[in-house]
């Protein structure tokens, strides 16, 4: 028998990639951007290490947010 995972499921959505590059692009924060979606900075940060490409997107962010 499986087990049974506890707790809600992640809101996470791919589509936060490409809007995670352009909020940061903009000169704004990655932790504002849990504001934006309507979640925790914690649960953006868990993302960063469950999604290779949440995590990609970020260290893209990073770079336009330096431009």
């Amino acid at each position: 028998m499986a087990a049974r995972k506890l707790g809600r499921p992640s809101p996470y959505d791919p589509a936060f990639c490409a809007q995670l590059v352009a909020h940061m692009g903009g000169g704004l924060s990655f932790e504002s951007f849990a504001g934006k979606v309507g979640v925790s900075i914690s649960a953006i940060y868990e993302w960063v290490k469950r999604h290779k490409a949440f995590q990609e997107a970020k260290s893209q962010g990073v770079a336009k947010s330096m431009l």
